[in-house]
């Protein structure tokens, strides 16, 4: 099923209401909504650097190649952008910020979904 067979997706002033609306939000407690966002964006960032380093270690690996190169970086920037990130959920906690904490939960597991993805993959080629 699809999203946009609904009547107010299709409408094309939806997605600027959307993004107007966000804009709004970021601008409340004296413009520093976009502060407060700002570890969630950096944090994954850097996943995203570390995703694709195992990705490129995948594929190095489907061709035989080195993978030692970008395997040893990966693991690096996977396991302190994790930290990192997790000490932030931990900060998210305390302050009972419920919007960041789900935000940051939903990067982790999406996180933990694409190692696991890639694990299995690089484990399924050495075999």
């Amino acid at each position: 099923m699809y999203i946009t067979k609904y009547l107010i997706f299709n409408c094309r002033y939806t997605s600027r209401i959307i993004v107007v609306k966000q804009g709004i939000l970021a601008l409340q407690n004296g413009g520093k909504g976009g502060l407060i966002l700002w570890p969630i964006s950096g944090a994954s960032n850097q996943l995203l650097a570390s995703l694709t380093l195992l990705i490129i270690t995948v594929f190095l690996s489907k061709k035989g190649k080195n993978i030692i190169y970008t395997f040893i970086p990966f693991l690096f920037m996977t396991f302190m952008t994790s930290w990192a990130m997790l000490i932030q959920l931990n900060g998210y906690y305390l302050n009972k910020t419920s919007h960041l904490l789900i935000i940051g939960g939903l990067i982790v597991f999406l996180e933990i979904w694409m190692l696991v993805e890639g694990f299995i993959v690089l484990t399924k080629h050495k075999k």
